[in-house]
């Protein structure tokens, strides 16, 4: 009798285990495709938790497209403006000496420009290689080399 008493408590414990508080099981057992599409989920607000209609404290949904930073535009970058006035996607970059960062009007200390167009070494001739002589007075392109 005690073995009895003791095998209907324990599958009493065991049932009331695999039932929610709202009377649906947990086993999954009874769960109908058209019954319950995962669509029924609702938070404590009545909106679903589905994320297509979460809304931050100050009404714009979380989706990032409405949020906006303290200066009134939007966080997606395209109006983003640095301390200076210009905005930070490179076109209007300046040094210190006035000249943008792009690398168009970049000069060397001798007043020359960086790309190479203008560059002279040491004895008068350029380093582009087309006046480029050998110390026996022939040029290095080989057009002159006799056997």
């Amino acid at each position: 009798m005690k073995s009895k008493l003791i095998l209907t408590l324990a599958l009493s414990a065991l049932a009331t285990g695999a039932f929610a508080e709202d009377g649906f099981d947990r086993t999954s057992a009874h769960s109908f495709a058209a019954a319950q599409t995962q669509s029924a989920t609702y938070a404590e607000d009545g909106y679903d938790r589905t994320g297509a209609q979460r809304f931050a404290e100050d009404g714009y949904d979380r989706t990032g497209a409405q949020r906006f930073a303290e200066d009134g535009y939007d966080r997606t970058g395209a109006q983003r403006f640095a301390e200076d006035g210009y905005d930070r996607t490179g076109a209007q970059r300046f040094a210190e000496d006035g000249f943008n960062r792009t690398g168009a009007q970049r000069f060397a200390e001798d007043g020359f420009n960086r790309t190479g167009a203008q560059r002279f070494a040491e004895d008068g001739y350029d380093r582009t290689g087309a006046q480029r002589f050998a110390e026996d007075g022939f040029d290095r392109t080989n057009a002159h080399r006799i056997s």
